[in-house]
This record gives structure tokens, C-alpha cells and sequence, in this order.
């Protein structure tokens, strides 16, 4: 009784010895293939050619490298496994070798840079950049509504709770449609009286401001009333004016008046208005001499 008692254990651990003495290893996995920087970019190029972005480690699987995701790419470049140096990532090899902006390491933003772009922008445009304004010249990377972000919430060496139009009205005392100050009916009267007085007794040129020279009003006048005058020239007469030219710029600094109507379109005007309103006109050339054009039009106008 004692001895079978002993023997059973013994038996079976014999028994489990064996088996595992005669069972088989499992095949060794076949080793990954080592990769190379080049390697890693051409696949990045190939996928940005396809898709039009570069990619990032969530994109699966590389279409032109065999079984390899870009998952294990990032690993690889970070571990130093498979060839490589690691200390590195995805976004950090695209950002060194394909200027990629790389989110976890974008260079810091100062005020004092920032006041620098915007002033090379105010020198190219005559304005002032807003958070829409688009790229910043210089650093095709950039945005204004970047750099607008960053002053609000705040990171790339930004505190926040800024904007950049807080800051250009701060340093630059440029007008914060955000932190307007109030109106009141004081003020908007003395502002009224203010215009009135600069306007009253002024003399502003309302005109194209464009140069129109005779030889121009004889072509206009031949295409709308479909004739043929033909300009004759001569000698300068003493006092004649070779060039005239009405100056808008006052008008449009202090009436905010812009011309919408060209020269020949007013001519069109008023040849449509003399028509409807039963007015003949007839226009006749002598040789008379003119500086820029020896032209006298003579324009017969009866009523019809």
C-alpha cells in the first residue's frame, strides 16, 4: 500500500518530464530587416504623392513597404531598433528632413517677434494683420490666426489671454474693434460740428482722376455717335494748357468719394440723356491750333 502510494507521484512526474524533454521549440521568428533614414522618406514622399499629407504613426499600413505600418516606424525611430540610431521620431524626421511642422516641437513665439512680423506687414500692405490675414511672410509655417491662438490660450512661450489685437493695441495703438470705448451723444455731436466745419466753403474736384487727352474725347465721341472725326494739328498757340488734370484727393479724404462712372461711360450718359430728350447734336472740326491736339469742337446742340 505504502509503496504504490509512492510510486504514483513519481510515475507522473517522470511521465511530464518526458513530454517536455521531446516537445518541439517553435520556429524562430524571422528577423525584422534593418531600415535605413532614406528608406523611411521615400515611403513618407510616396505617401504624401498619394494623399497629399505626410503621415503620422495612427496611419497603418505603408502601401509600398511589405508589412510594414508606420506605427512600427515611429517605435523603431524612437528605440533605435532595426539599424537605426533612435532618439528620434516620425514627426521628428519629417521636421528635420521635410520641414514638416512638427506640433510637439514648434519654436517658441515673443512678443517682441510677433511685433516684428506685424510691422513688416503694415510696411508691405498700409495695414494692419488680423487672425484671418493668412500666412506670415517670412515663415511659410505660420498663420496669423496661429499666432492669434497662441496669445489666447496661451503655450509656445505664451502666457495667454492675449489676442493680437490686444497686443497691436497696446504697442502699436492700433484700434480694438473688441474694446471699443462708449459712444455717447456728446461726443458724436461734437464730431458732427467738427465735419461740418472742415467742409463748409471748401471747393473739392469731383473727376475720374484720370488724364483724358483730346485725342481721347475725339475717339470716345467717334464710337458713340458713330462718326469719323478726324483731328487736325498745329502749331502751339501762347497760353495753351498741354496737360489738365483734376486732383480728387481731397474729395476722397474728406467726403470718402470714389468715381464709379468712367470718362467714357459719363460721355455715353449724356449723349442717352440729350437723345431722349429731343436734343440734336452735331459736331463739326476746323484746324485750330492746340497744344495737344489742334481739335475745336464745335458742338451745335438745338432743340428738337
Amino acid at each position: 500500500m505504502a509503496a504504490s502510494k509512492q510510486s504514483g507521484p513519481r510515475v507522473l512526474f517522470q511521465h511530464q518530464l518526458r513530454k517536455r524533454r521531446h516537445k518541439r521549440k517553435p520556429a524562430p521568428r524571422p528577423r525584422a530587416p534593418e531600415l535605413t533614414v532614406a528608406q523611411i522618406l521615400g515611403w513618407a514622399d510616396d505617401w504624401h504623392a498619394r494623399t497629399g499629407r505626410w503621415p503620422i504613426k495612427s496611419d497603418g499600413r505603408i502601401v509600398s513597404g511589405l508589412g510594414e505600418t508606420w506605427a512600427k516606424i515611429n517605435s523603431a525611430l524612437r528605440q533605435g531598433l532595426r539599424g537605426l540610431p533612435g532618439g528620434s521620431s516620425l514627426p521628428r524626421l519629417l521636421a528635420q528632413h521635410r520641414a514638416v511642422s512638427n506640433r510637439k516641437a514648434l519654436p517658441h513665439f515673443t512678443i517682441a517677434g510677433i511685433l516684428r512680423w506685424t510691422d513688416g506687414y503694415h510696411q508691405r500692405t498700409g495695414n494692419w494683420p488680423n487672425r484671418d490675414s493668412g500666412p506670415v511672410a517670412g515663415d511659410s509655417r505660420e498663420t496669423w490666426f496661429k499666432v492669434d491662438r497662441a496669445l489666447q490660450n496661451g503655450g509656445r512661450g505664451l502666457s495667454g489671454r492675449s489676442s493680437l489685437a490686444k497686443v497691436l493695441a497696446r504697442y502699436r495703438g492700433v484700434r480694438n474693434p473688441a474694446n471699443l470705448a462708449g459712444y455717447s451723444i456728446q461726443a458724436i455731436l461734437r464730431w458732427a460740428d467738427a465735419y461740418r466745419d472742415r467742409a463748409v466753403g471748401q471747393v473739392y474736384n469731383i473727376g475720374t482722376g484720370e488724364n483724358t487727352t483730346l485725342l481721347d474725347l475725339v475717339h470716345h465721341l467717334n464710337l458713340i455717335l458713330a462718326t469719323r472725326i478726324q483731328p487736325v494739328h498745329g502749331p502751339v498757340r501762347p497760353g495753351d494748357v498741354r496737360h489738365s488734370k483734376a486732383d480728387i484727393s481731397m474729395a476722397r479724404k474728406e467726403l470718402r468719394y470714389e468715381p464709379t462712372t468712367s470718362f467714357l461711360e459719363g460721355l455715353q450718359i449724356t449723349v442717352e440723356a440729350f437723345k431722349k430728350n429731343g436734343v440734336s447734336i452735331s459736331v463739326s472740326v476746323r484746324r485750330t491750333p492746340l497744344a495737344d491736339c489742334a481739335l475745336d469742337r464745335r458742338a451745335a446742340v438745338s432743340g428738337g
